[in-house]
């Protein structure tokens, strides 16, 4: 027994040593992963910290990924089903839980919020992710939370404060396609800064993205892919208070496309697609 214990005890002791050098090279922050911080709760907490299916995404990744609009989002989350075959009505599910209801008194099943404010109308879904936060997407009924048209889930949309000082950003791109050959351009600009000693603070976006299209049709000005799409936001924050603070969001947004055509075609000898009516089809 004794040579037993005479083994035993270097070897415990050497393998204390190996794990204490270890730790302290994750402590010295070599490998540190970065905390993200979200309000999924209606409070900022850690992400790993919420009792949620929560997917969360940070405005500068998003951007630098390229991913300009809302709809965009469900290329990155998994259970979410984002299509805007038609920009005025979107069709919005998570889990397969959703809405394909489009009248004026109809309602989604998942919740769409900008900086907490419920948007209700379809119409108003796709939004244009210049110069936001983070969005996050929260899976399953949130009616505890968020109240009614929750069932599906949520979307959050969380746009950026103005920072302490006076600050802009440009972002210009052009190009043409190499398969339609329709030209396309864009820009989005942002500007923010102080407006007052109390570290009261403004900003304002402004994107405009156009497409040529690539398919004309007969009877319509706007080609088949084209696209005109401009939004404009504007953020007030007033610090009023150690412990409330006052912000204050206006979006407008406006698109112009090729009108959907649900009913059979028909191919010109110049490529141009002609709307069939009915009395043809019979």
């Amino acid at each position: 027994m004794r040579a037993f214990y005479g083994l035993v005890l270097p070897i415990v002791f050497v393998a204390i040593l190996v794990r204490t050098d270890a730790s302290a090279e994750i402590n010295s922050g070599a490998n540190v992963i970065e905390e993200i911080v979200v309000t999924a709760r209606k409070k900022e907490e850690s992400l790993q910290d919420v009792p949620l299916a929560v997917s969360a995404f940070q405005g500068d990744e998003l951007a630098s990924a390229g991913y300009s609009e809302l709809s965009q989002i469900g290329k990155l989350t998994p259970g979410l089903y984002y299509e805007t075959f038609d920009r005025t009505k979107p069709q919005l599910f998570i889990r397969g839980i959703g809405s394909r209801q489009y009248d004026a008194g109809s309602d989604p099943s998942v919740g769409v919020y900008l900086d907490g404010a419920y948007l209700g109308r379809f119409g108003a879904l796709d939004l244009n992710l210049t110069d936001i936060e983070r969005v996050e997407v929260l899976k399953g009924p949130q009616g505890t939370l968020y109240g009614r048209n929750t069932v599906g889930g949520v979307v959050s949309v969380v746009t950026r404060d103005a920072p302490d000082t006076l600050s802009g950003s440009i972002a210009v791109e052009t190009g043409s396609s190499a398969v339609s050959g329709d030209d396309f351009w864009s820009i989005d600009a942002a500007i923010g800064g102080p407006i007052a000693d109390n570290g009261s603070t403004a900003g304002l976006i402004f994107s405009h993205r156009k497409r040529d299209g690539y398919q004309p049709y007969q009877g319509f000005s706007a080609a088949g892919g084209s696209e005109d799409a401009l939004a404009i936001r504007g953020k007030l924050y007033f610090p009023i208070t150690d412990e409330l603070n006052l912000r204050l969001t206006a979006d407008y947004s406006d698109f112009d496309g090729p009108p959907l055509v649900f009913i059979a075609n028909s191919h010109l000898d110049d490529g141009t697609i002609q709307p069939i009516s009915g009395s043809q089809l019979i």
